[in-house]
């Protein structure tokens, strides 16, 4: 299994998040991603593919409240490098598959 998800892939997911909520869709940033959400409880969103130094520098520099900050990695790896102001929420997860998928001849219900 691979340990890390392409950029593109977490990109494609950010747009079908945005497309579900209405929001508009992520911008480049570093190299993670921008969203704008808009919401009283979430005005906007960071969410980065990989665990790196844009990560670091973009938790240590937010002071605002209700702003997200999300990368694929697990908890222990970042939690005790960002500043104590930030909450950790509960896990979320993002389905992959790095290989072919192959399924089975199926027919669909009436």
């Amino acid at each position: 299994m691979k340990d890390k998800v392409s950029s593109k892939i977490v990109e494609s997911w950010l747009k079908g998040w945005c497309l579900s909520r209405e929001v508009s869709f992520p911008l480049p940033y570093k190299s993670g991603f921008y969203v704008n959400v808009g919401d009283e409880k979430q005005k906007e969103r960071f969410v980065f593919p990989e665990l790196n130094d844009d990560f670091f520098q973009h938790a240590h520099s937010i002071d605002d409240p209700w702003i997200y900050l999300k990368v694929s990695a697990s908890p222990d790896e970042f939690i005790h490098r960002i500043p104590e102001s930030w909450k950790l929420q509960p896990q979320g997860y993002m389905m992959t598959c790095f290989h072919p998928m192959n399924f089975a001849e199926m027919n669909l219900a009436e």
